[in-house]
């Protein structure tokens, strides 16, 4: 059974040779690019997650306001 030195050396080998080897990590040329591209781009869903959501609620206050306004 390999070590987990030598299984990141087989992933960082993979991903010199162009593989994504980290789920969100297209583009990285190294394991550790990947690595750190898959927490950028989850940390950016996470922030537009959140945008929308407070969105969303903003404008159903919106229309419940503005529905008994009009009541």
């Amino acid at each position: 059974m390999a070590s987990g030195q030598e299984s990141r050396e087989e992933l960082g080998r993979m991903a010199r040779e162009g593989e994504t080897v980290v789920p969100g990590g297209t583009g990285g040329k190294s394991l550790e690019a990947q690595e750190h591209l898959a927490e950028g781009t989850s940390s950016i869903v996470t922030k537009q997650h959140a945008h929308l959501s407070s969105s969303l609620v903003r404008r159903s206050k919106y229309r419940t306001l503005t529905k008994e306004l009009m009541n």
